[in-house]
């Protein structure tokens, strides 16, 4: 336990839906219990895409998060790292749909406190994912953090 409470990397919210897309390259560390990397709590018309890093340290908090309400319209696609520790803490809680595909190319990690090292799932689908999940490594020869085929294969 942290002592601090409620605190997001990226949020989005509002009544309408947000008309874009949102992109993660850089590095998002976070220390607080009930906290989230990315929290997506409302609609939004394009893709979401993390590249970059994403640490989470605290009790019941989530790297990765979108509400129910809160439909991915674009595809979302995870190449860079989540790394997210405490009680009943996820990497990635999907409970609303995602309009395209889903895509993962990187490690996602959770682990419980130091008392009593229970983590939650590590990794949650709760909506519909319209084009289906991708879970593999980048190819071969690949830059880190890339989606690029290399091999064109």
């Amino acid at each position: 336990s942290t002592g601090v409470y409620g605190l997001y990397g990226i949020r989005l919210t509002g009544a309408s839906p947000f008309a874009g897309s949102i992109s993660n390259s850089g590095s998002i560390s976070i220390k607080g219990n009930e906290s989230f990397g990315v929290s997506l709590e409302s609609e939004m018309t394009g893709a979401l895409t993390n590249s970059g890093t994403i640490a989470v340290t605290g009790d019941n908090s989530v790297g990765i998060r979108s509400l129910a309400n809160a439909k991915i319209d674009g595809g979302l696609t995870i190449s860079g790292t989540l790394n997210v520790q405490g009680t009943n803490s996820s990497a990635v809680q999907l409970l609303g749909d995602v309009g395209s595909k889903l895509s993962i190319y990187s490690s996602l990690t959770t682990s419980g406190n130091n008392q009593t090292n229970q983590s939650a799932v590590a990794f949650l689908v709760g909506g519909n994912v319209a084009q289906g999940i991708y879970i593999g490594g980048a190819p071969s020869g690949t830059v880190s953090g890339s989606t690029a085929d290399v091999t064109g294969d």
